[in-house]
């Protein structure tokens, strides 16, 4: 293969080629023809890592890149292309955005932190950024506290900082991976609840064509999202451990079968890089984090859809979920949403279920075998039905998977079939009773069953809320026509997606195309966020000029902000 990669085959076996070539750099003249053509490879795939920090598996794919670098640059000395990548300037502080809110891969790799000292190691030695030394102490503590000790492996002796010293605190902000399309969050909350959701070109835009491999090892992104309470995995995608192409083991939406482009392939053959879903608009503050993705491409044509969309909503300060599905289609179609859990799925009241996690154990070591973890039930979700566009009914059921590792078998060789376990999923499942061309689903997830309650078509949540759907909402005597609103009653911040016109205090601004804002009532400003810079129509408001956001608190390029004009003229 001869075109750059970012995926852990191919970058596993050129590394490997590589550094064999430069042991027998002085013995073999075709270790010195082979070695510039194997480092010009490498040096183009680093290019093609998210600027982020963040790629689709956070560890485990610049794992082979990073231990060819350090090789590089052992035996070659300082490298330009390290010293300006903005991939690895920024990922020791993805690393630990992203510790706390694991994928499904590096859940069932059960090797967290092994791998992030890994790659902190490297960094601080080759790649100094800031507290990276810190940031490594932190995944030893981590180490160290659920397994009691820390086996050091090669990069550790080599090129870790020493361990005593200060260590990195957890970060609190948001991370999102725009180039990726993956949002990883942590609540506020006790218990604290981590997400991860992904809606996007999963290896990133640069790394996206045809006869990329990666393109065969991921099932295009569907907006599907994974939570962990306290750690401990609970809600979790099932599709990356199982052979075959199933989009309905994921927690997204499902149409028919699965719907996803894919759907009932070994493999994924060639996939187009627009064949994914995209984030169409998002926005965090302090309190929520807002995304809209829009799935339809991602989905199989044969599915004629007009329309399949998911609005994701999440409250850091109380750890509650708000999830919108919705879709439009030229036929009748069977439409569902799913979540899987790790442990069981229980009814407590008719449209409110208790969901658990456990198996940690086995979920970790299904390539591997035991990593001393139990198996217990541990962490818990509770999620309710708030309204849908048709009848429905909630299923539980064992889903149906062909697990690709074996749990006990695929360890030293010598195990007996006997041996042989595999982690047991519980899916909940809202349905649509009836075949539709349309249907929308809104449920939530909350650490508590009595976190949030229904009044007229507002959601309340303690210390604020949301109205969800395209229309006319109202909150403190302001009314915004968008796609939802979120309000937090301490800051008396409203934070809407899909502004078309905010009316406050006789005072109007209407936007066209619409734009996602962040709005302050008691001072009458706000910040307004857009993909394109919009037509204004203000009344009472003044606007600054467009400038790009530069910022991670919006998918828009453009920022500005809005003031009452009373004030902009004082």
């Amino acid at each position: 293969m001869g075109y750059p990669a970012i995926d852990p085959h191919s970058l596993g076996s050129w590394n490997g080629v590589a550094i064999a070539c430069m042991a027998f750099y002085d013995e073999l003249p075709v270790a010195r023809h082979a070695l510039p053509f194997f480092h010009g490879l490498l040096m183009d795939s680093l290019q093609l890592f998210p600027d982020s920090g963040k790629a689709a598996w956070a560890t485990y794919f610049p794992f082979h890149m990073v231990l060819y670098l350090a090789a590089a640059c052992t035996f070659g000395g300082a490298l330009a292309d390290v010293d300006k990548s903005l991939f690895l300037d920024n990922l020791g502080w993805a690393l630990l955005t992203s510790f706390a809110s694991p994928n499904s891969q590096e859940l069932q790799r059960g090797l967290r932190t092994r791998e992030h000292r890994f790659l902190t190691a490297f960094l601080y030695r080759f790649h100094p950024t800031p507290e990276i030394a810190a940031i490594y102490r932190t995944f030893v503590q981590q180490e160290r506290q659920s397994e009691g000790d820390v086996w050091l492996g090669m990069f550790d002796l080599l090129y870790a900082p020493q361990c005593d010293g200060p260590t990195a605190r957890m970060p609190h902000n948001v991370l999102f991976a725009q180039d990726i399309g993956d949002v990883i969050a942590n609540s506020e909350s006790q218990p604290q609840i981590s997400i991860s959701m992904s809606a996007g070109a999963k290896a990133g835009r640069r790394a996206s064509f045809t006869l990329m491999p990666q393109n065969r090892e991921f099932a295009p992104s569907m907006g599907a999202f994974e939570v962990a309470v306290d750690g401990a995995p609970v809600l979790i995608n099932i599709n990356i451990s199982c052979y075959g192409i199933n989009s309905a083991l994921t927690n997204t939406l499902c149409l028919e079968e699965g719907g996803g482009v894919t759907n009932g392939q070994y493999l994924n053959g060639a996939v187009r890089p627009d064949q994914c879903s995209v984030m169409r608009r998002y926005l965090a503050g302090d309190r929520f984090v807002c995304a809209n993705v829009v799935m339809t491409h991602a989905m199989d044509p044969k599915l004629h859809l007009e329309m399949a969309e998911r609005l994701f909503l999440f409250d850091r300060h109380t750890g509650t979920i708000v999830v919108a599905d919705s879709f439009a289609a030229r036929c009748d179609l069977k439409f569902a949403t799913h979540l899987h859990c790790a442990g069981s799925a229980h009814a407590i009241e008719d449209d409110l279920y208790r969901l658990t996690g456990g198996q940690a154990n086995r979920i970790a070591g299904i390539k591997g075998g035991s990593k001393g973890m139990g198996d217990e039930e541990k962490g818990e979700l509770y999620v309710r039905v708030l309204r849908s566009s048709a009848a429905t009914r909630i299923v539980t059921e064992e889903p149906a998977w062909i697990p690709g590792y074996i749990y006990g078998v695929n360890h030293t060789g010598q195990e007996s079939l006997s041996d042989a376990q595999f982690p047991r999923y519980t899916r909940w499942r809202l349905e649509q009773q009836d075949r539709s061309t349309s249907g929308e689903m809104v449920y939530a997830l909350s650490p508590r069953p009595d976190m949030l309650t229904i009044l007229a078509d507002s959601i309340q949540l303690p210390g604020g809320g949301m109205q969800v759907g395209l229309g006319q909402h109202e909150i403190w005597d302001v009314r915004v026509r968008c796609e939802c609103l979120l309000w937090d009653d301490a800051t008396e911040l409203i934070t809407a997606l899909g502004v078309s016109q905010l009316v406050h205090k006789g005072r109007s601004a209407t936007f066209d195309p619409p734009i996602d804002l962040e709005y302050i009532v008691s001072r009458q400003q706000g910040r307004l966020f857009a993909s394109t810079t919009p037509q204004a129509l203000l009344t009472g408001f003044v606007m600054g000029s467009w400038s790009e956001a530069n910022t991670q608190a919006s998918h828009g390029r453009f920022a500005s902000n809005l003031n009452a004009a009373a004030q902009a003229n004082h």
